[in-house]
């Protein structure tokens, strides 16, 4: 191909609104509000019912965190949401790396990906929570630089704002440690209060841009939740802890808001060879079926394990075997562990 002719290709292609999917339009007699999943009390509610959250946290087997998206294989997730379907799970959450989709300059190929796997989450029964500014330059946070942030929600935001295919925005993953670690490197500019401000900014961004869907943020410390909980539709926390401490902190965390609230990350690794901590498979099985019991006896609205399948040794960021690789409910060859059966049969009624 000529260079005059590759350049207009570049052009048309960088211009080019993200592709509309098939839900992106209006069903004839279908109710708009009805199309989009609600906050109302401290439940989720769809279509006039009460919807509970029944989900996981995924990357693919072989391109898992940011090779999601840059070595992208759509046959490879239509087969793994699949294995998830069989779970009878409607939820899946994944992650958009800031450095990977662009920074402020956002890569529309990648954007256009973003609808690929809504189609696909579609296909096997699920709505998406989109993750956003994963691995984030702490720069950002500072005051002067949060227009980075928001220059990069222009160009997700408006090509999905009307897609009834997601469920949630989640601002970002765990953000109150990296302003923990902020703190003891003694960076004011990344401190508790600069995160939070951050946060409820681009809370407000995504809002100007979309008002139709939820907004909440990912905590690794419940301790934390107050601090956001104004400025989120439902309040998201992650444990990994024992569940008999799952316990107290859903009361605690029911005492302190009227919200919907989501297990957003669970799971325990099946490493049994792990230098202090070794867990096999019957240890996950009974650590979630305690911990699903929990859940349910507090009627929250929600809950996502992490993860769906097993890694291979050397394809995360962490390229050497760790928990990370042994946190699926499926083993590398997709043949199921004792907990995926847990999963299948779980259901809040």
């Amino acid at each position: 191909m000529n260079k005059t002719l590759t350049l207009a290709v570049l052009t048309l292609t960088l211009l080019m609104p993200a592709i509309p999917m098939k839900n992106d339009l209006i069903i004839a007699g279908e109710a708009s509000e009805d199309k989009y999943v609600r906050a109302v009390g401290d439940q989720f509610m769809f279509r006039g019912e009460v919807w509970k959250v029944k989900g996981f946290n995924y990357y693919p087997r072989d391109h898992p965190w940011r090779r999601m998206w840059t070595e992208w294989d759509p046959y490879a997730i239509d087969q793994e949401l699949g294995l998830a379907e069989s779970l009878n799970v409607n939820v899946v959450r994944t992650f958009i790396h800031w450095d990977t989709f662009g920074e402020e300059r956002i890569n529309p190929i990648l954007v256009n990906r973003m609808g690929q796997f809504l189609e696909l989450a579609d296909k096997h029964g699920m709505k998406v929570i989109y993750t956003l500014f994963d691995f984030i330059d702490w720069e950002v946070i500072d005051e002067t630089n949060n227009w980075k942030a928001i220059t990069h929600l222009q160009g997700i935001i408006p090509h999905y704002k009307d897609d009834p295919r997601i469920l949630a925005w989640d601002i970002q993953n765990e953000p109150d440690i990296s302003w923990m670690i902020c703190e003891e490197q003694g960076y004011e500019w990344c401190n508790e209060k600069a995160w939070l401000e951050f946060l409820e900014n681009t809370a407000n961004a995504i809002r100007s841009i979309d008002g139709k869907h939820l907004v909440t943020i990912g905590l690794f410390s419940p301790d934390h939740i107050s601090k956001v909980e104004p400025f989120v539709d439902f309040i998201s926390f992650h444990h990994y802890e024992d569940p008999q401490q799952l316990e107290r902190t859903i009361s605690d965390i029911q005492e302190l808001t009227g919200k919907p609230i989501v297990l957003e990350e669970i799971g325990l690794h099946t490493w049994i060879n792990r230098p202090g901590d070794p867990h096999n498979e019957y240890d996950q099985r009974r650590y979630l079926e305690e911990s699903l019991k929990i859940i349910k006896r507090r009627d929250i609205a929600g809950l996502l394990f992490w993860t769906l399948i097993d890694y291979p040794v050397g394809v995360t960021f962490e390229e050497v075997e760790t928990h990370n690789n042994h946190m699926g409910v499926f083993r590398t060859d997709y043949t199921w562990k004792p907990s995926a059966s847990i999963i299948r049969t779980f259901s809040f009624q």
